[in-house]
């Protein structure tokens, strides 16, 4: 069922929150999303974990309007953005005309994959749920780069696709049902506060230092000519490539069968660095 009502409006957020199963997420609850885990959707969706809104996203709606002009130039049909339901089940497309549906991704990363043949699984699946709640035949994903334009190959929805993405939420209920948030704790002991203060400093720090670092090696590959080239107190030693096997791409592609197993070990301890605006 299609409803009138404006994307990003807090009437739109007061229904995402009631209709939480929402084609961005069905990626997450089959397992496919880069961006979030189950378990931290489950904490979103219980209150206790918020979403980080990185700028390039805030950037990808800005720009969002001029992806849908070229959409709508490049299929030589206007796109509207509209909103979809079922049950608990909602779609927010960026665009659809007819029975064509296009999803707007600002990504330098999507581009490269979709100009190489590659519609990235997690934007599939979030197409397929999008086609599935429009009763739309086919879409497509249109990725800008900050230069170009570029639309994938198309996407349909099968019963079969239906079922897997109903097969999945069912399963994430369940796992929401039982998931118990983790514990949180603030500290405010000053000698730590300012270690951590230091540590974020110095994480920051070094991604700016890796992405320099990322320059500089790809300024001086082109004089690597040699087996070993030494330039100045570098030395860069050429190694022919080597084949090997990419399991993630054949799980992803059905070819291995994936069967979960228990693994104990020792707890390990994730660090990152927190945006005051989102905590």
């Amino acid at each position: 069922m299609r409803i009138k009502i404006e994307q990003g409006t807090p009437e739109w957020h007061e229904l995402r929150a009631k209709k939480y199963k929402t084609a961005s997420r069905t990626a997450v609850v089959m397992g496919l999303s880069p961006f979030q885990t189950q378990e931290q959707l489950a904490e979103e969706l219980k209150g206790t974990f918020k979403p980080f809104f990185s700028e390039a996203m805030k950037k990808g709606i800005e720009l969002e309007d001029e992806v849908r002009k070229w959409a709508s130039f490049a299929f030589d049909r206007e796109f509207e953005p509209a909103v979809f339901f079922e049950g608990q089940y909602l779609a927010s497309l960026d665009g659809i005309n007819g029975d064509t549906v296009v999803e707007l991704k600002v990504s330098k990363k999507t581009y490269d994959e979709i100009q190489s043949g590659t519609i990235p699984k997690h934007y599939e699946w979030q197409a397929k749920h999008q086609l599935w709640l429009s009763g739309a035949r086919v879409g497509y994903l249109v990725a800008y780069n900050g230069e170009d334009f570029i639309a994938s190959g198309e996407i349909t929805c099968t019963e079969d696709d239906i079922a897997n993405i109903k097969k999945a939420w069912n399963d994430f209920d369940v796992f929401l049902a039982e998931y118990e948030p983790k514990s949180e704790t603030t500290v405010t002991d000053f000698e730590a506060v300012s270690l951590s203060d230091e540590l974020a400093s110095l994480m920051q720090q070094k991604k700016l230092v890796e992405a320099r670092e990322k320059e500089i090696k790809e300024a001086l590959k082109p004089l690597a000519t040699a087996d070993k080239t030494i330039i100045g107190c570098i030395t860069i030693t050429k190694q022919k490539g080597r084949t090997s096997i990419d399991y993630k791409k054949m799980i992803e592609d059905n070819q291995i069968e994936v069967k979960p197993y228990e693994k104990n070990g020792a707890d390990t301890f994730v660090f990152r660095v927190r945006n005051a605006k989102n905590s």
